[in-house]
């Protein structure tokens, strides 16, 4: 079976903090072209060669003002989304009001978009006081 992926978010889906060159996409990627014939999409390589869209900094904000072209040029069949964190650590009171809320209207507009595309959402990993701003 031959799709599309398209891994999209901010740092932590670039892969900051991560020993892998890849980031999480490192063992992702292995797992998955094992059984399947999967092309990563998006506008930025990484050392490990994987192409993503994940940015330092982004927030569910970001990602609503740049996914629909994003979805129209790559066309995946999968999204993996990791996005939320810049949100959650954000002493700015309107960045971080209802986080939850505004994903929750990222995942429609994708699906409004882009219907029959699968979107697989991470829980934002866990946060220490040195990581908070």
């Amino acid at each position: 079976m031959q799709f599309t992926a398209l891994m999209l978010g901010d740092s932590n889906m670039r892969g900051a903090f991560s020993t892998l060159p890849s980031g999480l996409r490192t063992g992702l990627s292995a797992a998955l072209t094992l059984a399947y014939d999967v092309t990563f999409v998006g506008g930025s390589v990484d050392a490990g060669g994987l192409h993503h869209e994940g940015h330092d900094g982004w927030d569910v904000e970001n990602v609503i003002s740049a996914v629909i072209p994003m979805l129209r040029t790559y066309r995946p069949n999968i999204v993996g989304l990791t996005i939320g964190t810049n949100n959650l650590c954000s002493t700015d009171s309107e960045r971080y009001t209802t986080p939850e809320v505004k994903l929750a209207g990222l995942l429609g507009l994708m699906l409004e978009v882009s219907p029959l595309t699968r979107i697989v959402v991470s829980t934002a990993p866990p946060i220490t006081s040195a990581f908070a701003y």
